[in-house]
């Protein structure tokens, strides 16, 4: 049966009935947006789903669950509550994680300081990696090593997704927008570093979700991105009655 939806709106009903009951509880209580609430659950849904599962679209064509969503609004419009809200089990798994980490450092620290006659009867301990789904604050690199310790996928989500581009260019002009362009279409990550080590990832997945303002908006489109296929690899949700 066909949705009858709302163009104006998210169309919440396409997800599944529990989910959608969610959306219309959380809106009608707490006043949370629909727009806000659907975007922020599709996109925590891409990050759990990351490089487990892909779509065929046609026999040897595959696409990934990469998004990149914006949430659009004036200052205070509720942007931030939405995004805590869907994505609250994956950073409680990263605080797991980080808290395992943080045991097995231990233990390999004090495995290391022992002597190699006292090392010699027990088991051998490889240093430890925090393997974490959410990143906020990083540079272009330790992205690409952090995903290189979870294959199946990452994501930046930040209350700010104006810091996202404005560093395009930060580090390495130009090579930074190449990258996110590349990654929403899984082309693969290659870094050769002066250092001599090396980093290939064969199918990146990092997807992005933020808040930006209404009035600074058309900063997306600038230097090009307008005009390379950036702006329209972007979810916008918009709800119009907070415009």
């Amino acid at each position: 049966k066909a949705l009858e939806v709302n163009p104006g709106r998210f169309p919440a009903e396409a997800f599944p009935k529990e989910i959608s009951k969610i959306i219309f509880e959380y809106n009608s209580t707490l006043n949370f947006p629909i727009d806000y609430l659907g975007c922020s659950i599709l996109f925590a849904t891409s990050v759990s789903i990351g490089n487990s599962h892909w779509v065929e679209v046609k026999k040897g064509f595959q696409l990934s669950g990469v998004i990149y969503c914006a949430l659009v609004g004036k200052p205070g419009s509720v942007k931030s509550h939405p995004m805590t809200f869907a994505m609250k089990p994956i950073y409680d798994r990263d605080q797991i994680t980080v808290r395992r980490y943080k045991d097995d450092l231990k233990d390999f620290q004090e495995y290391q300081s022992l002597s190699r006659k006292e090392r010699a009867n027990l088991p051998a301990k490889s240093i430890p990696v925090y393997n974490k789904f959410i990143c906020q604050d990083y540079t272009p690199e330790a992205l690409g090593e952090i995903h290189d310790f979870n294959k199946r996928g990452i994501c930046v989500c930040v209350d700010e997704l104006a810091g996202w581009f404005k560093n395009f260019g930060r580090y390495n002009k130009g090579s930074e927008q190449e990258f996110w362009l590349s990654n929403w279409s899984a082309k693969p990550i290659v870094v050769d570093r002066k250092s001599g080590e090396k980093l290939f990832i064969a199918h990146p997945f990092i997807s992005v979700l933020g808040g930006i303002q209404t009035g600074i908006l058309d900063q997306i489109s600038k230097e090009g991105r307008d005009q390379n296929g950036f702006v329209d690899r972007i979810l916008f949700g918009w709800p119009g009655s907070m415009d």
